[in-house]
């Protein structure tokens, strides 16, 4: 029983009615026997069962029982759960509330009835089961036998739930199957050396080439044990994480003791978890790839330019000074009108800047090229064939088309795609990109993949592109209920949202729009905030609450 109560949970669980009232004192003559029996009432009502031990009654229900009853707490200290009136007393309960003390026949009836809830068996809750048996007692107006008894009744339930699964699932693994989730448990391997499972157990690293390598191996090897694709329907993922873990942590010789549909029950589950993990790791290392691309570079030609700014001092001055010059002698010339103002070294300077500067993003790219060209395009290429990408919506095809480009031509040496290719160029490459990507009539294959990789990140961010067979990044129509579609102006409902992704939207902006009018309304009234110039701009000051 929890220990912390609120005032209103008091008077809904634990206020005496007048009938109870007149049980409790017509049963018990005392003050402490008309509290203990108060609450063995009350607990009975509430729980469906006997409080074992007083030290399970917080004191602030006993404080709440003994103002209705117009005595005083401490009198609970005297009543002994263990004594004859205390026994008396559940036995006046039970024929108040129509209760019958429960027998073996209903054990067993409880235990048969709980071996039908597969869905709570198999999270292997055994708190939540307990909470499920005794309501299951309530509801048949029937006193649960002892705690130790019910935990015997749930674990009996849960091991014959068990059995029936595992049955189910050696049923489904054909003969080859099994022969390959025993050879994972390395009967074949030399001492000293590590087995397939212990493989499979480790996890990946940083996002370097052997670490790659490495986990696409270990998917390999999962995927080549062939299993059924419909091995754990009906399975909840919970289970099947419980069946993970329990391999994780035994030894190899203790997998083995495991009678057949055990072993090879929990060695699928196993796998199958662990595809999904591995799946989600390659994804994670790909998107970590492309991501270190673009801040490298991008950190690179930043320290670049802050130091290129301070080499030729005052360019804006300078060409004003200049550009007023020429307008003023506008038949001078340049030695005369331009070098007393800026010297031939300066413009030197200037347009020696100006060819290393170049544009921006031209410089991120080339640096992105370098990088990519020389190290990171030995790892994505094994990653994308690893992988099997899905568009989530219409918009995320052309990055899907461009990933199948790379594929094709990923073992080619050819710096540009041959002509009569199709390549996907609205959606994958940016309009400031094009020009990096088409020179002429050609498209350069690595500044085309290199527009198609951060494109394909951030749809695996938000969804828009989904991986087969991964936990995290799985298609998201799997997150929705089963029967979505039949109720989904039911589940609509219950969201409060409308149906119309156009209404949603509109409802969305006109919220974000109430809140910058009251933001726009309220600042300049709140003492706490200052608004201020600095350099030129506008400065906000927030004070201290």
């Amino acid at each position: 029983m929890k220990q912390t109560w609120a005032p209103a949970e008091l008077i809904d669980h634990w206020t005496l009615a007048p009938e109870e009232i007149q049980l409790v004192t017509t049963v018990s003559k005392t003050a402490y026997t008309q509290l203990g029996c108060a609450v063995l009432l009350k607990s009975f009502q509430l729980q469906g069962k006997f409080p074992q031990r007083k030290q399970d009654i917080p004191p602030v229900i006993v404080e709440h029982v003994a103002q209705q009853l117009r005595v005083q707490a401490s009198q609970f200290e005297r009543y002994d759960f263990r004594k004859l009136a205390a026994k008396r007393h559940r036995g006046h309960i039970r024929r108040f509330l129509h209760v019958r003390r429960g027998t073996v026949a209903d054990a067993n009836a409880v235990c048969d009835w709980l071996e039908a809830q597969n869905q709570l068996l198999e999270d292997h809750n055994l708190d939540r089961l307990k909470e499920v048996v005794y309501e299951r007692y309530k509801e048949l107006k029937i006193e649960p036998s002892l705690p130790k008894r019910v935990d015997r009744l749930i674990r009996s339930a849960i091991r014959s739930a068990d059995e029936r699964l595992y049955v189910k699932i050696l049923s489904r693994l054909r003969p080859e199957t099994q022969k390959k989730l025993d050879g994972l448990l390395g009967e074949n391997v030399s001492p000293g050396s590590n087995s397939s499972l212990s493989d499979l157990k480790s996890e990946a690293g940083a996002a370097t080439l052997e670490n790659v390598l490495s986990e696409i191996a270990k998917l390999e090897r999962i995927r080549s044990l062939s299993l059924p694709p419909d091995l754990f329907a009906g399975v909840s993922r919970k289970r099947l994480f419980w069946c993970k873990r329990r391999i994780a942590v035994e030894g190899l010789s203790e997998i083995r003791r495991h009678p057949p549909q055990v072993r090879y029950s929990l060695l699928a589950a196993f796998c199958n978890v662990r595809a999904e993990e591995i799946t989600d790791t390659l994804v994670e290392l790909l998107i970590a790839v492309i991501h270190k691309m673009g801040s490298r570079a991008k950190h690179i030609v930043n320290k670049e330019v802050i130091k290129e700014i301070k080499r030729v001092q005052g360019k804006n001055r300078l060409l004003y000074e200049v550009a007023s010059a020429s307008l003023e002698s506008p038949d001078g010339t340049v030695r005369k009108v331009i070098y007393p103002i800026a010297g031939e070294q300066t413009l030197h300077d200037l347009v020696a800047e100006y060819k290393q500067g170049g544009l921006y993003e031209q410089r991120v790219q080339t640096i992105m090229r370098g990088s990519y060209s020389n190290h990171y395009r030995r790892m994505v290429p094994h990653i994308l064939k690893a992988l099997s990408f899905h568009p989530a919506n219409e918009t995320s095809k052309p990055i899907i088309a461009g990933l199948a480009l790379m594929r094709k031509y990923a073992d080619k040496n050819t710096a540009f795609y041959p002509e009569g290719e199709v390549i996907p160029i609205a959606g994958v490459v940016k309009p400031e990109q094009r020009e990096l990507v088409q020179q002429g009539q050609k498209i350069n294959r690595i500044n085309y993949e290199l527009c198609t990789l951060p494109g394909l990140r951030e749809k695996l961010k938000c969804k828009e592109v989904y991986v087969q067979g991964a936990s995290r990044y799985r298609n998201p129509d799997e997150d929705l209920p089963m029967d979505f579609e039949v109720r989904r102006t039911e589940y609509y409902t219950q969201l409060q949202k409308p149906l119309s992704a156009e209404e949603f939207i509109a409802i969305q902006k006109q919220e974000m729009q109430d809140a910058l009018e009251m933001l726009d309304t309220g600042m300049p009234r709140n003492r706490k905030v200052e608004i201020t110039r600095k350099n030129g701009k506008p400065w906000d000051t927030v004070g201290q609450p």
